[in-house]
């Protein structure tokens, strides 16, 4: 090859096979012997030392390590050390246990109104009244009410809202949970429709709560309650009653990073087993979502990739696990990622491919293309051309190694018969995706939101 390989991966079938002649790659190579048989999940790899390379020994097989899907890679990652991991603990850890918080009649003030309407409320002991009237029955007549909470909750699974309410009309009843940001308010909601009559009891889980009122940038911790009652079309005047307010929430474990990280950043977290979500927040009471933990997430770890919403670019110094064993410090691993870029790439004909203007430093291409021997790959720089060996890297992708800057690659292909050529390629109808890699071949953490270019420059 033009440029060395710094890890092989093999399996230990072929390298018990192939073992004399691949003693050779120990001089510029490490390899990584995965199991040809599965392993105990729970065992770690062993490393040899080969001169100046090393002998990674993974004891477990490949469908493993697919099939444990995040963990598997990072175990990989991590036993391979085919990239520099930066990792560090969580600590001041403060637990909050679980409760059910009652939000007294007293602790709710009229916010938000449509211009039709004038509304009063009143507090007794068991109950909070509301008197809506509106002035124009033919527009929308909307009156708030809101209630700030006592702590900050978890907007998790685990998070169950109960009330009890009587009106004396038909009503649209909208609950929300606003946002524990100092600015920017967002919020989730729910509509819930109320009939005239008897005390209804209402018993919500947060997996109802699906209406945000911005949905890009979604959140996990919440500062108050909000309910919102909308008259119905020609009715000018409703009295409702809400009693026996209360949040049932798990218990939950804030804990704070040495340093800010950004949910975008190259890593994974590891926290205790027994929790049901984590997510991240700042000091200005920004979050991102809660991500929900399945029992699939039972291995303690996810990917920074796995959680959504806060704002772009936004730092958090944060972390909160709901449930769990109480107040367990999560784990921190970011990863020294070489930076990517895209590449633009010209399709002259359905044979043939030129990418130009190719970036300085960069030790080897990925393409994305079907594998042919009937490829020929060359470059150039300046008036000098040469041709490219290239290799197979996985279902629907060639690596081409460059030992040398390379400012123009040109790929065509050299058809043995006259099928059509689209029987060959995968990326005729859509473009070819080029990336360039500094040093390694591996792109982990690449985040999946974002046009294929914003992707690549992360």
């Amino acid at each position: 090859m033009g440029s060395p390989i710094n890890l092989l991966v093999t399996d230990s079938y072929t390298y018990s096979r192939q073992d004399l002649a691949l003693q050779p790659l120990f001089e510029t190579s490490d390899i990584a012997v995965v199991s040809s048989t599965d392993g105990n999940l729970g065992l770690s790899a062993t490393i040899h030392h080969q001169g100046s390379r090393l002998l990674f020994d993974v004891p477990i097989s490949f469908p493993q390590l697919v099939d444990s899907r995040e963990a598997g890679a990072y175990y990989f990652v991590r036993s391979t050390q085919v990239i520099p991991i930066d990792s560090f603990n969580a600590s001041a850890s403060a637990y909050y246990a679980a409760s059910a918080t009652v939000l007294s009649p007293s602790s709710w003030a009229a916010t938000y109104r449509t211009s039709n309407v004038q509304g009063s409320l009143q507090s007794r002991p068991n109950a909070l009244i509301l008197n809506v009237t509106s002035s124009d029955t033919s527009k929308p007549s909307q009156f708030n009410v809101q209630s700030f909470l006592p702590d900050l909750v978890p907007l998790s699974k685990d998070l169950v809202l109960k009330f009890s309410v009587q009106t004396t009309a038909n009503v649209t009843l909208g609950i929300s949970f606003g946002s524990a940001r100092e600015y920017g308010q967002n919020y989730v909601a729910i509509d819930q429709k109320v009939n005239t009559g008897d005390w209804v009891n209402f018993q919500v889980p947060f997996s109802q709560f699906i209406k945000w009122h911005n949905s890009s940038a979604v959140f996990g911790v919440a500062r108050d309650l909000t309910f919102a009652v909308n008259l119905p079309w020609g009715n000018p005047n409703v009295i409702l009653q809400i009693a026996n307010v209360s949040l049932a929430s798990a218990a939950y474990t804030i804990s704070k990073f040495p340093e800010p990280l950004s949910a975008s950043s190259d890593g994974v977290l590891e926290y205790d087993t027994r929790a049901t979500g984590v997510g991240l927040l700042n000091e200005s009471n920004s979050s991102t979502a809660i991500l929900a933990l399945s029992n699939d997430k039972s291995n303690g770890l996810t990917t920074l990739a796995s959680l959504s919403g806060g704002q772009e670019n936004e730092q958090f110094d944060e972390i909160i696990t709901v449930g769990g064993n109480g107040p367990i410090a999560p784990i921190v691993d970011l990863f020294s990622q070489s930076p990517t870029t895209a590449v633009h790439e010209e399709w002259t004909n359905n044979e043939n491919m030129i990418a130009q203007s190719v970036p300085r430093g960069f030790h080897g291409l990925v393409w994305k293309e079907t594998y042919s021997q009937s490829w020929r790959i060359g470059s150039e720089t300046g008036t000098t051309g040469s041709q490219l060996n290239y290799y197979y890297a996985g279902p629907g992708m060639i690596y081409i190694p460059m030992a040398n800057y390379t400012a123009r690659i040109n790929a065509s292909y050299v058809s043995e018969s006259f099928q059509p050529i689209a029987l060959f390629s995968t990326s005729l109808i859509t473009i070819a995706a080029l990336v360039i890699m500094r040093n390694r071949l591996p792109a982990f953490g690449i985040r999946k939101h974002g046009s294929p270019e914003e992707v690549a420059k992360h």
